[in-house]
């Protein structure tokens, strides 16, 4: 793999985001409306991607660097009580090997509720989504 490994950030300015490895042609891996921002995992087989909170269709999104392929969509491992309310989903850093932690937000419903702001910590090796205060209920077993 061309990127070292640890937490290494980067950002995205296009919609397409691309897997270059050393000594092999680029591999088209997705496509984003927006920035997107990577976290790779330290041994580089997998990495994060996320879309800035407050955009449109913004998720967090697990690779597999090593097929490439998607392994996880964050957003579907959780159950929000708010259903017409839009919510962000975005991921920020990779806490040990095998957890990453998860920021849902969104703007407040009216004018008489807080904007939701709920922290989770996401297992990569259950798909299960747990919530680190009150608030979002998470789905006991997420996508697999």
């Amino acid at each position: 793999m061309s990127q070292p490994a640890g937490s290494v950030r980067g950002k995205l300015f296009g919609s397409i985001l691309v897997l270059r490895r050393d000594g092999g042609p680029p591999v088209r891996i997705q496509a984003f409306q927006h920035g997107v921002t990577v976290f790779w995992h330290q041994d580089s087989q997998m990495f994060i991607a996320t879309e800035p909170a407050g955009s449109a269709n913004a998720d967090c999104f697990l690779f597999d660097a090593g097929k490439p392929a998607l392994l996880s969509i964050l957003s579907t491992a959780l159950v929000t009580p708010q259903r017409n309310q839009h919510a962000s989903v975005t991921c920020s850093e990779w806490l040990d090997d095998n957890r990453i932690a998860v920021l849902v937000s969104g703007p407040a419903g009216n004018m008489h509720t807080k904007p939701l702001a709920h922290h989770f910590i996401y297992d990569v090796r259950s798909h299960e989504m747990e919530p680190t205060h009150r608030g979002l209920t998470a789905s006991r077993h997420g996508p697999g």
